[in-house]
């Protein structure tokens, strides 16, 4: 694929939210190698924030559920918090 294909799909997946599924999934696949340097460099960095962002969410998750625990209240978590780990390959 040209380099400008793969810049306008990174562009696209960005504009979505999706770059950080793209990259984990070039990345399965062991497509990587395909994508230009600045690409991967631009997926990679989508891909690392999105993951962080994910982590801070959990830990706060965790704490919520916690003291919703301590004060014997039982939550029902869907949704990102769910879909986070049931159906995307990484929680970022």
């Amino acid at each position: 694929m040209p380099s400008a294909a793969w810049a306008w799909l990174a562009a696209e997946a960005g504009a979505h939210g999706l770059a950080p599924l793209l990259y984990a999934t070039l990345q399965a696949h062991d497509l990587l190698s395909a994508c230009p340097e600045t690409v991967q460099g631009e997926l990679r960095a989508q891909y690392k924030h999105a993951t962080l962002l994910a982590m801070q969410r959990e830990g706060e998750l965790r704490r919520v559920l916690a003291a919703l625990a301590a004060a014997q209240i039982q939550p029902v978590v869907f949704k990102g918090a769910y879909l986070a780990h049931a159906v995307y390959p990484s929680p970022g």
